[in-house]
């Protein structure tokens, strides 16, 4: 057994709810899933969080939760003691580095799904990596114990 140095916690954009595409029993039942995987390699999610909302569909077009806004890391900050100054925000978009630079994390592009895409929005001092392994290696290789 080792010691688990970090929580890892996702935070995704859900607009699908928002849309009536689907609700958010079934963004519950997608996380279930992804967590049963998960735990089949003795992985876990510590938290999850999305935003359900969207700019021009639904109720609410105007939440500080939808990226680039830090809303999500800041809830997720207030209800875990988490640090956002030592932590960092892995994302695949421009979006998700701006809102891990607005809770004041360390951003890491990953180049797969929509990274490869965004690596030439987000500023040149942004580490960028080519998959979610590589981002981990990273972490570890650049964070005090």
């Amino acid at each position: 057994m080792y010691k688990r140095l970090f929580l890892l916690i996702v935070g995704t954009i859900q607009s699908g709810v928002a849309r009536g595409y689907y609700g958010e029993a079934d963004i519950m039942a997608l996380h279930g899933w992804m967590a049963a995987r998960l735990a089949g390699d003795d992985a876990r999610i510590d938290a999850w969080y999305y935003c359900p909302h969207h700019p021009e569909h639904g109720e609410i077009s105007d939440c500080d939760c939808r990226k680039p806004f830090p809303g999500m890391l800041l809830q997720a900050a207030a209800e875990h003691a988490i640090d956002l100054t030592s932590s960092w925000m892995v994302g695949d978009k421009d979006a998700d580095i701006e809102a891990g630079i607005a809770a004041g994390c360390r951003p890491l592009l990953v180049r797969t799904g929509y990274g490869a895409r965004h690596e030439a929005k987000v500023a040149q001092d942004v580490v960028v990596v080519d998959t979610l392994l590589a981002a981990a290696e990273y972490i570890l290789a650049n964070t005090q114990p």
